[in-house]
């Protein structure tokens, strides 16, 4: 669904969020606020599965994690491959 969704790479996030977060409010058609780079610090009340997550700053101790599994991965990366979707990361 291209221009329907935005694809968002955590990797790049976590190398540079400001450029990452106003592609993706320029994505959303929503304005830059200053409270977008600070977001675990929003007092306001969260009721997800991951709400001491969404108090934390980003961080990049688990980019690679997939890597642990890459040979269970292998059959699916070539299923991707062969349906035309190729993502080196």
């Amino acid at each position: 669904m291209p221009g329907a969704v935005y694809d968002l790479s955590y990797e790049r996030l976590v190398a540079d969020q400001s450029r990452e977060t106003r592609r993706l409010l320029e994505f959303c058609g929503l304005e830059w606020e200053d409270a977008c780079l600070a977001f675990h610090r929003n007092p306001s009340p969260t009721m997800t599965a991951s709400a001491i997550q969404v108090r934390q700053s980003l961080y990049d101790s688990s980019l690679a994690q997939w890597r642990h599994y890459g040979a269970q991965l292998e059959g699916l990366g070539r299923q991707l491959l062969a349906a035309g979707i190729d993502d080196a990361s």
